[in-house]
């Protein structure tokens, strides 16, 4: 149903100039359900450092994502001065996700992605983003000057290039440790198959061993039988010392053997 909605916010966006909060209202629940695919990905992992990065990186999406919302909503307020109560309302939504998100992302993305995060919080757009951000949260009604919604508008762009640029390199990281991940799964596979390869080669060969090995004990002693019965009675049976299963059987013919010799 919301990519059917694809259609209509485009013929809204060719019909002419649309309130910012319009592509909130299409795009937005677009973004998050690929976010969310995202979070399926971690919950069938078994790694736990790869499930940490997944985590990660789906938080710095998420992070972005409210970052997203916060910037139509700052247009709204630095072009009219004040948000309405539905427009307060996403404010707060955006701001809670930002800060939630913001928590994981410090927990389980490298402290270095933090420490730019934050480098660029203190930067001049950083400042202003964190500015009005602090009025919105109390809907701070005011009368906004001339260059209010271009300084947001500039500010939230930068932020937006800034954190791509952060997501492209968390993306590559992930990527990258995935695949490692991946290629050392392989190779255990290929050590685990030639080590069994070897050890089913090593049971064939000892099964065929033992097996001759038998057959010859056996055979010996069938052709002592033989002979015994053909009247030969002075020469040993074989294997009679033995304390195994051959050894039993070539006793029992030994006594055999005295038997004929009485």
């Amino acid at each position: 149903e919301r990519y059917l909605k694809l259609s209509e916010y485009r013929a809204k966006v060719d019909a002419g100039p649309i309130d910012a909060m319009v592509p909130l209202l299409y795009m937005q629940p677009l973004s998050a359900s690929a976010i969310q695919i995202t979070a399926r990905a971690g919950n069938i992992m078994e790694d736990l450092e790869l499930l940490q990065s997944v985590i990660g990186y789906h938080a710095l999406l998420q992070y972005n994502s409210g970052f997203l919302v916060l910037n139509r909503i700052g247009m709204q307020y630095t072009k009219n001065g004040t948000l309405t109560i539905d427009e307060f309302a996403r404010y707060g939504a955006a701001a809670s996700q930002i800060r939630i998100y913001g928590q994981l992302v410090r927990e389980f993305e490298p402290p270095s992605l933090v420490a730019r995060l934050d480098t660029f919080m203190q930067s001049t757009a950083g400042r202003i983003l964190d500015e009005k951000m602090n009025d919105m949260s109390k809907n701070k009604a005011y009368t906004p000057a001339v260059s209010d919604l271009g300084d947001w508008t500039t500010s939230m762009a930068e932020r937006r290039d800034y954190v791509g640029q952060l997501l492209s390199e968390a993306s590559g990281s992930l990527h990258a440790k995935a695949k490692s991940k991946l290629d050392h799964a392989y190779s255990s596979l290929i050590t685990s198959l030639a080590v069994l390869s070897a050890f089913i080669i090593v049971a064939i060969v000892l099964s065929v061993a033992i097996a001759r090995w038998l057959s010859k004990s056996i055979r010996l002693i069938s052709a002592r039988m033989s002979s015994l019965a053909a009247g030969e009675t002075d020469e040993a049976i074989p294997y009679s010392a033995r304390l195994d299963e051959i050894g039993d059987i070539a006793r029992s013919v030994e006594v055999f053997q005295v038997a004929v010799i009485r």
